[in-house]
């Protein structure tokens, strides 16, 4: 008996999209970095990995009680502690207060504007190549290191050392049990990457 496929129904609203994505943020840091609560913001701390964003920052930044300076101060001071940088602050809200937004600015940071893409609908691609093999990362574990090395090089323009310390945080990302990540490999050499994030009904 064949029975129809039911069609989609939920469809997050664009806060709900950014939230998950914050989510993942966190989630993927938790993997290679100490997390530290504070009453202003969520941390996460490598100090092996100085140099390493995605495992040195502050999610889910916040005012409370706490006026913009206040809030900014406790935040390097903890980084300081440790001997690294908060490379990033995330908002606990989609959009910033604009004080600390202000304060933030004045202090080196920058603004970062990302587009959010919501996948309505999936076209099957016409071919695919016979000679491409995607594969579970995990099935390839030696690989990644030398491929997420050359691809931090080649992205960020990163020496050696850095480029080594990235490639290392990324692996750690596989230990997320959430996570499937995807190889696509070309004569037996990787070529491509795509991994997803399962957050109930979102997938990051």
């Amino acid at each position: 008996m064949e029975l129809p496929v039911a069609p989609q129904t939920y469809q997050p609203s664009a806060d709900a999209l950014v939230r998950a994505i914050k989510r993942v943020e966190i989630l993927l840091a938790r993997t290679g970095a100490d997390q530290i609560d504070l009453e202003v913001a969520t941390c996460f701390v490598n100090s092996n990995r100085p140099g390493v964003g995605m495992a040195n920052f502050a999610a889910e930044v916040r005012m409370g009680q706490s006026g913009p300076d206040e809030v900014l101060n406790r935040i390097e001071a903890h980084f300081a502690s440790a001997g690294t940088m908060c490379h990033q602050l995330l908002g606990n809200d989609t959009d910033w207060p604009g004080d600390l937004a202000r304060h933030a600015e004045a202090r080196g940071y920058r603004r970062s504007v990302g587009r959010v893409y919501l996948l309505r609908q999936y076209a099957l691609p016409g071919s695919i190549r016979s000679d491409l093999q995607i594969i579970p990362a995990r099935a390839a574990y030696r690989q990644l290191r030398p491929f997420f090395e050359l691809a931090s090089t080649e992205q960020h323009a990163l020496d050696e050392a850095a480029a080594g310390d990235y490639a290392e945080a990324f692996i750690d990302h596989l230990d997320e049990p959430r996570q499937e990540m995807f190889l696509g490999r070309l004569d037996g050499e990787p070529v491509g990457v795509v991994s997803l994030v399962t957050l109930g009904q979102i997938g990051v």
